[in-house]
């Protein structure tokens, strides 16, 4: 989804995707995590939500060149 700079909707200033993905334990126990990626321009920011919290994911910041 697409956050705008202008009323116009000519410039995008920020876009977030939100997906699930399935995880696996050690025991092989399958879980679903709801992920969040925050397209900006110095890069893509990547968090986990949990229930109503939100923490970082391991690679929480990857630049884009």
């Amino acid at each position: 989804m697409p956050f705008w700079e202008d009323d116009e909707k000519t410039k995008v200033r920020l876009a977030v995707r939100l997906y699930k993905t399935d995880e696996y334990t050690y025991n092989g126990t399958k879980t679903e995590v709801e992920r969040v990626e925050a397209y900006v321009p110095d890069g893509v920011y990547r968090f986990i939500l949990n229930g109503e919290a939100i923490r970082g994911d391991d690679m929480s910041h990857i630049v884009l060149m």
